[in-house]
């Protein structure tokens, strides 16, 4: 259901609201018919010049929570409105990741796609190879709105394909190793000199976990998955760049972890788990943890996991004093390379826009470096998009994330390219396989490489 946000709706709402705007009419048609009556001079003088103007309306498929009254994306879409008077939003609530990716595609195929889109970055590659994104060059190159530049640059990366620019990164995120302090004491571990190897991290690993004589597992001294992440077995990817191996050949046509740094990084994942009990233990332990919080870790039930910015301030804010925890660099295998783990989100434009100068002003907007802080602090603590805000203020209202924004510096993704959706698909499928000992790491990660290639063969053309 799309959204109608107009003029005179931010006219007629705004203080009666005070402030704080919910999208409140829901349309399916254009704007109202005037009425009979003669208009105004004024009116008629507003209407000539928002003709002049060209399209009013910007719309835009967005989160759902932009919808919300009270969020901070309702509220600094109302800013926005109000810097634009002429401007008509019309906000549509899609799903993020794939289930956005189709309904863009059917959109566009139907000739009404919208003029600006909220979506994974990592689908950049994916859309604009067939043709479905509107290549941003031109408008980055003339706007004053922000510096491309200021962009953090694996944000810049992914939403670049073939050389040139298909989305612009709205935040970012990253990822360490977090460990309870009280757990490491009482186990006779020193909180300030964490794991920094593979093995230092096993034998913290014996020493935290704690389970009965049948084996019911108490506490949890590591955990491959939930709570942390990246989630269902993509830390794989960590522990394979650690040594310093590259998914994909340089055209990305060729699979280039078919070999032992691939099975090595899997039997590593799956030795952390057999140390703590096993896949069915594990399970059954995560179950029932505490369902109003959904976090072992804050509850003590976990004492090590890989986890991202957004606990950190999530844990100060929401569950003040709850957990007594610190960050460090990720423990490496022998002679590892230093790595991370880095999403993000981003805006992009689709082919066929009525109104794409329209939709990347709204862009330029949410890239305003006081805008972008606000919005990133307000959705969750996630890191600005640009580097200036994430070490200007960002920085004095979150300061949990100096140890991430450090980690941005080595950071990777998975590949962003024509058919990542399905390569995702494949990891997480043969993880959960794995983890459940259906076939063994070498099995995995050979089918791994099997299946991926194919996909990567379907989709040669347009590598």
């Amino acid at each position: 259901m799309e959204t109608k946000f107009t003029r005179r709706m931010l006219m007629g709402t705004a203080g009666a609201l005070g402030g704080g705007v919910l999208f409140a009419a829901c349309a399916t048609g254009g704007a109202m018919a005037p009425a009979d009556d003669a208009p105004a001079d004024d009116d008629m003088g507003e209407a000539k010049a928002e003709e002049m103007m060209g399209p009013s309306e910007v719309k835009f498929w967005t989160y759902q929570d932009f919808l919300l009254e009270g969020h901070i994306g309702n509220n600094l879409l109302l800013e926005f409105q109000e810097a634009n008077p002429n401007v008509d939003l019309a906000l549509t609530p899609t799903h993020i990741g794939s289930g956005s990716k189709e309904k863009l595609i059917t959109a566009a195929a139907a000739g009404a796609p919208p003029d600006v889109f909220y979506m994974d970055r990592y689908l950049a590659g994916q859309l604009s190879a067939p043709g479905f994104l509107l290549n941003l060059n031109e408008h980055i190159k003339a706007t004053g709105a922000f510096s491309w530049d200021d962009i953090w640059p694996k944000l810049r990366d992914d939403c670049t394909w073939k050389g040139n620019i298909y989305g612009v990164g709205l935040h970012t995120d990253a990822r360490t190793y977090m460990f309870n302090v009280d757990h490491f004491i009482e186990a006779g571990l020193d909180p300030e000199a964490p794991p920094t190897t593979w093995d230092e991290l096993e034998s913290a690993t014996l020493l935290l976990h704690k389970a009965g004589q049948d084996g019911v597992i108490e506490r949890l001294g590591y955990s491959t998955g939930p709570p942390g992440n990246p989630p269902v077995g993509l830390q794989w990817y960590i522990h394979f760049w650690q040594q310093g191996g590259e998914y994909l050949t340089p055209d990305n046509k060729m699979v280039n972890f078919d070999n032992e740094m691939g099975v090595t990084a899997l039997k590593f994942m799956i030795n952390m788990v057999d140390l703590c009990g096993g896949n069915v233990r594990i399970d059954e332990f995560l179950g029932q943890q505490r369902p109003d919080r959904n976090d072992a870790f804050t509850t003590g039930g976990v004492s090590q996991m890989i986890g991202g910015h957004w606990y950190a301030a999530t844990y100060r804010k929401a569950w003040e004093s709850a957990i007594n925890f610190k960050s460090a660099p990720m423990p490496l295998p022998p002679d590892g390379v230093a790595t991370n783990y880095q999403g993000g989100w981003a805006l992009a434009q689709p082919q066929g826009a009525a109104n794409p100068d329209g939709g990347f002003s709204l862009i330029e907007f949410f890239l305003d470096g006081d805008v972008n802080l606000r919005w990133s602090v307000g959705a969750g603590d996630y890191i600005p998009a640009l580097q200036s805000a994430s070490f200007g203020g960002y920085l004095e209202q979150v300061p949990e994330a100096e140890a991430y924004l450090a980690e941005l510096e080595l950071a990777k993704w998975v590949p962003v390219i024509p058919g990542n959706d399905e390569i995702i698909g494949i990891n997480i499928d043969i993880w959960f396989r794995a983890y459940a000992k259906e076939i063994t790491p070498e099995e995995a990660n050979k089918e791994h490489a099997d299946r991926v290639q194919e996909v990567l063969n379907k989709w040669a053309d347009q590598l």
